[in-house]
């Protein structure tokens, strides 16, 4: 809906109502997490999560009080809008509306993870972005910047150091299923905002 006229309708009759809907969408794939780690089962349980969430628009500050959506939504920004050109954001506004949303999303991970491990003493977890803050459209190398972390009870050195994404799994699976995955080189390729090209990127510092 948020690409079509009816964004605007909704805007003037709810203001922030679509970037509402993505809040709550995050708060319910977190409570499924926690469905699924209460969950009795005699067999593993593979449970993966995308939530969209440290990610534009910023929808809560740091103790979780709603923040208005960007002066141009919906008139020439939508929801998957990022560059602070686009959103007509400083990058000082920009860092301190991230900032604020990333305490609060913290907190919600934090705690669910914690749920998992006390429910599951030996589940291994895995957090991971698939893609940097993406704010500058002249900076692609911070693109690539993601964030890693993992438990991993009972096995050390599961990871090399700078993982990357695409043998995640595959290191899980050497590590616990005794398989011997072979781990392969990593390929990045950065994209136009209109996904029409596909440029190969070396960015040595990705991990």
């Amino acid at each position: 809906m948020e690409v079509t006229p009816i964004a605007n309708v909704l805007e003037n009759l709810s203001p922030g109502l679509l970037g509402r809907l993505q809040s709550d969408a995050v708060l319910e794939g977190l409570d499924q997490l926690r469905s699924v780690a209460r969950t009795p089962s005699d067999r593993p349980i593979f449970m993966w999560s995308h939530l969209m969430a440290p990610h534009t628009p910023f929808t809560e500050d740091a103790v979780g009080d709603p923040v208005p959506m960007p002066d141009c939504y919906p008139h020439s920004c939508s929801l998957w809008d990022h560059y602070v050109t686009v959103l007509g954001m400083t990058p000082k506004e920009y860092g301190e509306r991230l900032a604020g949303y990333l305490e609060y999303t913290n907190q919600h991970v934090l705690d669910v993870i914690g749920e998992i491990a006390r429910e599951r003493r030996n589940a291994v977890v895995i957090v991971m972005s698939d893609h940097g803050a993406r704010y500058d459209p002249d900076n692609p190398d911070e693109h690539f910047r993601s964030f890693f972390a993992a438990r991993t009870p009972g096995v050390d050195d599961v990871f090399e150091s700078g993982m990357y994404p695409v043998n995640v799994f595959r290191s899980v699976s050497n590590a616990y299923f005794g398989t011997d995955l072979p781990l392969l080189p990593d390929r990045s390729w950065f994209s136009s905002p209109l996904l029409l090209d596909l440029i190969p990127w070396d960015y040595p510092g990705a991990q």
